[in-house]
């Protein structure tokens, strides 16, 4: 699950290619939706709190194989107990961001293709997310987070970034200089669109969709204003998944829009998960971030194998 207050639709026992929902949540999205039915005004702080909820889905065995190659570190700054990943290489680090409900884990296709191109690649854990302390976060503490894990490993040179993983990039990269290339997988950035997703899930009304999206932007107040990818000085690759359930295609061309130096590769069936999987798309990250390092303003020296956008 990639996007704040992931439920699955109508407040079932799983989402859609997702892990297992919780009890305590499922619990949550009902009195929600019943509320949202038979007590209107008491609908919007039930999915407020909802929407700062995470799950933590279980590490298959394929990312267990992959995380024990790696050197775990623990990260005490900004926020204590950060779990981290590190996999040396002779190159430049690239950072793994992954998405919201998820956890470093399911980033792990990418790096055997950057650690044969020579690149060190970082990965952690955010906040309220998978080895890392914490049951609720946001998009801000998780930008924090991410600031901590570049000061200490350094700063990195490419960034592959997940879902809201995006968002927290590009608000951490409006505050400090960061990577000279980065591939943003079906990331989002208009603020309704992900609030209409949420509430699309769990069957909330378009009354409570929009008190809901006036708390959460009064909690997030200013903060949200600081993601200016237009600021944004890397190359970007923006690939996305038409058939994308819970982030829609038109918000990876609105960023791909929105950057001055954007690329928007669509690509088909993947959906929201399983595009971090699939052999193409990640090939075709290793391979922009290997030509794009090499020199910003060089050419691509292989095609990327998707659609265009």
């Amino acid at each position: 699950m990639t996007a704040p207050g992931a439920v699955p639709r109508r407040a079932g026992g799983e989402a859609p290619g997702g892990p297992r929902i919780p009890l305590s949540t499922r619990l949550l999205a009902g009195a929600t939706l019943a509320a949202d039915r038979l007590a209107p005004p008491l609908a919007p702080p039930l999915a407020t709190r909802l929407w700062f909820r995470t799950i933590r889905p279980p590490v298959t065995a394929e990312e267990t194989a992959v995380l024990r190659r790696a050197e775990r570190r623990t990260v005490g700054h900004p926020l204590p107990g950060l779990a981290a990943y590190t996999w040396d290489g002779p190159g430049a680090t690239v950072l793994l961001v992954h998405g919201w409900s998820s956890h470093a884990g399911q980033m792990t296709a990418f790096v055997p293709p950057l650690l044969e191109r020579g690149f060190r690649v970082v990965a952690f854990d955010a906040p309220a997310h998978g080895r890392s302390p914490g049951r609720r976060t946001d998009i801000f503490e998780i930008r924090d987070a991410l600031l901590g894990v570049a000061e200490r490993f350094g700063p990195p040179a490419g960034v592959v970034t997940h879902s809201l993983g995006g968002l927290a990039f590009m608000a951490a990269a409006a505050r400090e200089r960061l990577a000279r290339a980065v591939v943003l997988v079906s990331p989002g950035l208009e603020l309704r669109a992900l609030v209409d997703a949420f509430a699309g899930r769990i069957g909330l009304s378009e009354r409570s969709a929009r008190e809901l999206e006036a708390r959460v932007e009064a909690l997030a107040g200013r903060a949200l204003e600081e993601v200016r990818p237009h600021a944004m000085e890397a190359r970007a690759l923006v690939v996305h998944d038409r058939d994308d359930p819970d982030i829609p295609l038109a918000e990876g061309r609105r960023v791909a829009e929105a950057l001055p130096d954007g690329r928007l590769l669509a690509t088909e069936g993947l959906g929201h998960r399983r595009i971090l999987r699939d052999p193409a798309v990640v090939e075709a990250a290793a391979d922009f971030l290997e030509d794009a390092l090499r020199s910003r303003r060089e050419p691509m020296r292989r095609p990327l194998r998707l659609l265009d956008g």
